[in-house]
């Protein structure tokens, strides 16, 4: 899906995130392995997404939905 105005505050908030931060679960840069959830009902990019381990931001780098850690346990 294409957003069709990429240039709301919180996308810019988003894209300011992604750009200088990285996932504090698998540590992987967010540049590279974030992707832009869409709001259909507020028609606004609202949270980001790791695509590595699935875990959720905010538009506050707060964890909203935490994802699978890269290393479960030891057996």
């Amino acid at each position: 899906m294409q957003f069709k105005g990429p240039n709301t505050k919180k996308w810019r908030k988003l894209k300011k995130i992604t750009k200088n931060n990285r996932c504090y679960i698998c540590h992987h840069r967010l540049s590279k392995t974030a992707v832009f959830l869409y709001s259909k009902r507020k028609e606004d990019t609202t949270h980001i997404k790791c695509f590595n381990c699935l875990t959720v931001y905010n538009t506050s780098f707060g964890i909203t939905d935490v994802g699978i850690p890269e290393q479960v346990g030891n057996a």
